[in-house]
């Protein structure tokens, strides 16, 4: 994928989950089992393939498509600050 824009709008970590909100795209870091942040496993997430978004006040569900869901765990400022992004950009 090509990553057009570098700026990070918002940050936030939550346990072992760093998540960083990007203008068109959100990227989820979390460290592999044994490594302790020597190797890192990360998911993004294209915002404009985002079709429904389910919010509580501790999370959101993110409906990729038919049968793929994320789940963003924070703060609520956090969860606050990435639904802005969302809604903004949708």
């Amino acid at each position: 994928m090509a990553k057009v824009d570098d700026d990070i709008i918002y940050q936030f970590k939550n346990g072992w989950q760093h998540v960083y909100v990007y203008p068109n795209r959100i990227e989820i870091r979390t460290p592999r089992a044994a490594t302790l942040w020597l190797t890192k496993k990360t998911e993004t997430i294209c915002i404009s393939k985002i079709r429904d978004v389910s919010r509580k006040p501790k999370y959101v569900r993110i409906h990729l498509g038919a049968a793929s869901v994320r789940q963003i765990n924070g703060r609520r400022k956090d969860i606050d600050a990435l639904m802005d992004v969302i809604n903004a950009a949708m």
